[in-house]
């Protein structure tokens, strides 16, 4: 079940953001498309299925609780591995980066809806990665994130290795 490299591979080209040094390791390639997927797959919903983009505001729909958990999933992996990539950063910069990334993913996505139609190729795959988004709970879409992660070839921290790293610095 590898939706999201199969969805994302072809439709955005992750932006150079002049400031920060570009993913290269497969954990860093599999996140950075699945934010930018995130954010299309949002940028679908408002434009074809004409929602506000308001999921906080009902959060007795299941479908808005997975989209407003996935995206502080995505956001916190995001913000990882930008501190990562970049450790002189500053939680600011981290955070510009961020939401320059949001919006610049935000945008494309609109302007190829707004010029293709909902009904063309792309959008479909936006589709899908919206019913991803909203109907698989953060804690699965985690899982299959780490599972490309590992198809690509990339290693994912275990619970324990991610624990002793916290009390590693914890101490300094």
């Amino acid at each position: 079940m590898n939706f999201f490299i199969f969805l994302f591979l072809t439709l955005l080209i992750i932006p150079f953001y002049s400031q920060a040094r570009m993913p290269s390791s497969p954990q860093e390639v599999v996140i950075f498309k699945n934010f930018a997927g995130f954010f299309s797959a949002k940028m679908y919903d408002k434009i074809c299925n004409g929602h506000s983009g308001n999921y906080h505001n009902d959060l007795s729909n299941s479908k808005n609780v997975n989209i407003v958990g996935n995206e502080q999933m995505l956001s916190a992996r995001i913000g990882g591995v930008i501190k990562i990539m970049n450790p002189e950063f500053s939680a600011d910069q981290v955070i510009k980066i961020m939401i320059s990334m949001k919006d610049d993913f935000s945008k494309k996505s609109e302007k190829m809806l707004r010029e293709r139609g909902c009904d063309s190729d792309e959008a479909k795959k936006l589709s899908i990665g919206y019913r991803i988004f909203s109907e698989y709970h953060p804690a699965k879409v985690h899982a299959l994130i780490d599972s490309s992660i590992k198809k690509e070839g990339g290693t994912v921290m275990s619970h324990d290795e991610i624990e002793k790293l916290i009390n590693s610095k914890d101490k300094k």
